[in-house]
């Protein structure tokens, strides 16, 4: 996915300033006054699991059939005298369904509960008597296929069979306890992106900008104005995709609450936060002698490409929305801000009564 430090800035608040040049092409020290950067104040967080939280991520992982209350993916086919009808199938696209909601005719959702992922689901049903158009009071048969359950209800078993067949563990406390480190690995992580995102925000906002260099500026326009027009595009052909409407620009921003004047300003407003962003970054590193090397670069772009799972860096580049210097700059700044947490003092709150 597109990593971009637009998407970490956004919600900074940054005054408007006159555009005018200043210093060399990358000599930003002259259109910024740094802040406080060391010793940055910042909350430390738990990341212990609780007997509640494994007990519901147990749930979730043992719980393999449709229940009431369930979130399901699904495709299906309707079926009246033999023949399809319009509007009686997904045509292999899926369809999310809540079960329980009553979304579709009487016998649907309840005769999908006790289905598994990959099940195949044939329901006889009939089409109410006050059911518009010709399907009124007709027969129908609807052929069926589970492709994912989202959230399942319901207390899972977990047994000592299971844990013998499928793991390499011994009993079924040792399988818990593995899942309680995994749930605690991933709250650790979230934990990080919590702190990272703390420290930046308060870094930038100790920085005074006091000139915006026009160039610098106008290339973060464009990229805010190609991120909002690339996201746009992406909802407009999911709505077609999924509900066969066709839509404008000015129908998507309504239907996402905005108008072409206030997506004008979060661009512009983007674009200065952005830029703002990039000279302290650079600044900071110039300061404290912060360099990528080579081969740095090199183990973050094979890590990259690996996680996308494509076979060179000429697709990672087309796919990710990357290029070559920009990745090199995401990834000094990565450098940046981890010389900054280490340079963080990590406060514990304390109750007192």
């Amino acid at each position: 996915m597109k990593k971009r430090l637009l998407a970490i800035v956004a919600t900074v608040a940054v005054m408007a300033m006159g555009v005018i040049g200043c210093g060399g092409s990358n000599d930003y020290s002259k259109c910024i006054t740094l802040g406080e950067y060391k010793g940055i104040e910042i909350k430390a967080i738990d990341t212990s699991v609780s007997d509640e939280e494994l007990q519901e991520e147990l749930d979730f992982l043992f719980r393999v059939d449709v229940r009431d209350g369930d979130y399901i993916n699904l495709d299906f086919t309707g079926y009246v005298d033999g023949k399809t009808f319009d509007g009686g199938s997904t045509d292999g696209k899926g369809y999310d369904l809540s079960i329980g909601s009553g979304t579709f005719i009487d016998g649907f959702e309840d005769g999908l509960i006790g289905a598994k992922v990959g099940d195949n689901v044939s329901l006889d049903l009939k089409f109410p008597e006050n059911y518009e158009g010709d399907l009124a009071g007709k027969d129908v048969t609807f052929e069926c296929t589970i492709n994912e359950i989202y959230y399942t209800a319901g207390v899972a078993e977990l047994t000592q069979e299971f844990v013998t067949e499928n793991t390499e563990l011994k009993t079924v406390e040792e399988y818990k306890e593995s899942i309680r480190a995994e749930l605690a690995s991933y709250k650790e992580e979230e934990a990080k992106s919590t702190q990272y995102s703390e420290l930046y925000q308060k870094v930038l906002e100790g920085c005074e900008v006091k000139k915006y260099p026009k160039a610098l500026l106008e290339k973060h326009t464009t990229e805010a104005e190609e991120y909002y027009q690339s996201m746009i595009d992406y909802y407009i052909q999911m709505y077609s995709y999924y509900y066969g409407v066709t839509m404008t620009k000015e129908d998507m921003l309504s239907v996402m609450g905005t108008t072409q004047e206030k997506l004008d300003e979060e661009i512009k407003q983007a674009s200065y936060d952005s830029t703002k962003s990039v000279m302290v970054m650079t600044v900071i590193a110039e300061k404290e002698n912060i360099v990528l090397s080579d081969a740095e670069f090199e183990e973050k772009l094979a890590a990259y490409i690996s996680d996308m799972g494509v076979e060179s860096a000429e697709d990672f580049y087309k796919q990710s929305g990357y290029t070559e210097e920009t990745l090199r700059q995401d990834s000094l700044f990565d450098k940046v801000l981890e010389f900054l947490m280490e340079n963080a003092k990590i406060i514990t709150e304390t109750t007192t009564e």
